[in-house]
């Protein structure tokens, strides 16, 4: 879901829209990686942990450069509270002029409510709020629950919640 979601940021950055990624997973460095790695035809991995031959480097640099100035902002400050990344949103619109924002993933916030689907509710409703308050798109990831071969909108962790609040679900099957 994560690497979709980076294909997705930049390919709408590469049209001069700007964009958020909101991590807590991955830091800035994995997350230019991943979006480098695409344009070079090597993995994020090797990228990231293994010593590259001089012809990688150079594809490298060239994919840097190329890369350089796309319009894409990296928050992975993992002490993040689901409000702050809100807050961070609204700024990002004002400041930054971002129209497209990517949350990696809704579970992985700390929720300060008495239960996972009080919390799931609240995020949800808090990406469909602030998206229209900031004409701003927002992609929300979501786990979902492996408990069938093929996923299912049931299968998506706080499903009701998230159901009732987007505008569209995307689920994906990999078979």
């Amino acid at each position: 879901k994560s690497a979709l979601a980076m294909n997705v940021v930049m390919a709408v950055a590469k049209q001069g829209i700007p964009s958020a990624y909101y991590s807590l997973e991955m830091g800035k460095t994995e997350l230019a990686s991943r979006c480098i790695s695409a344009d070079m035809n090597i993995p994020a991995s090797v990228i990231m942990n293994k010593p590259l031959s001089d012809a990688q480097m150079n594809v490298l640099n060239h994919a840097i450069k190329k890369n350089r100035n796309l319009p894409i902002y990296f928050d992975d400050n993992s002490t993040l509270s689901f409000d702050r990344t809100i807050r961070s949103i609204r700024t990002m619109a004002k400041t930054k002029g971002v129209k497209l924002v990517v949350i990696d993933y809704l579970q992985i916030y700390n929720q300060t409510a008495e239960s996972e689907e009080q919390g799931m509710s609240y995020m949800a409703r808090a990406c469909k709020n602030i998206a229209k308050e900031t004409g701003v798109a927002v992609i929300a990831l979501s786990q979902l629950n492996r408990s069938a071969l093929h996923p299912s909108i049931r299968m998506l962790r706080g499903s009701g919640q998230i159901e009732e609040s987007a505008d569209n679900i995307v689920l994906i099957d990999r078979p």
